[in-house]
């Protein structure tokens, strides 16, 4: 996975063999809480979504984390942020196979990541989705009803503080109420990406 700066990504991971990463809220806050400190100086986080089997954030990387990571005194082919994302990963499988004395994988081996164009009527519809994602697995009726996405951040009713919404705001030439209307719970956005 390789990022530039400045870019938007939508980044996310599913389950091991589609199996559940976040069993309770609490594990959704720990992970949450890890995502705060372990990638703060790397990224502006504009959104994000925990679901039962899988995470979706979409974020900006900085010129830090675009740059090579020194491992054992040598450069590697690993990015600052690509290795902050790593350490958030594992370190969470190892407090879930801890607390449920497991062993083995909970994310899949790669996480995902997309660049996607900042046009206005892409980058609002794209955030709407990331918040309908319960909604289209049926979770629950609205974005409003589940707690961990960051649309509870935009109505300001958020536990976590995580996104960067001025950015946001600024990027995307949209307001609040633009970004809090719903999207199709069966339709996904446009699907105009940008090659990585």
């Amino acid at each position: 996975m390789h990022f530039e700066p400045g870019f938007i990504y939508h980044l996310y991971n599913r389950g091991h063999k589609d199996n559940k990463v976040f069993f309770t809220a609490d594990n959704k806050r720990y992970f949450l809480s890890k995502v705060q400190s372990e990638w703060e100086g790397h990224c502006s986080i504009l959104s994000y979504c925990l679901l039962p089997t899988t995470f979706h954030f979409l974020l900006i990387p900085n010129d830090a984390a675009c740059e090579v990571a020194i491992l054992k005194g040598k450069e590697s082919n690993l990015q600052l942020f690509s290795r902050a994302l790593g350490t958030t990963l594992s370190s969470y499988a190892r407090a879930m196979n801890r607390c449920c004395l497991a062993k083995g994988s909970v994310f899949r081996k790669k996480t995902r990541s997309r660049m996607i164009t900042p046009e206005h009527d892409y980058l609002v519809n794209r955030i709407r989705f990331i918040h309908e994602a319960p909604v289209r697995k049926g979770l629950v009726r609205s974005a409003r009803e589940w707690e961990f996405s960051s649309f509870h951040e935009y109505s300001g009713s958020a536990e976590f503080e995580l996104c960067n919404k001025a950015l946001c705001y600024e990027i995307g030439g949209f307001s609040k109420e633009d970004l809090l209307k719903t999207v199709s719970p069966l339709k996904p956005p446009d699907t105009k990406l940008v090659s990585a």
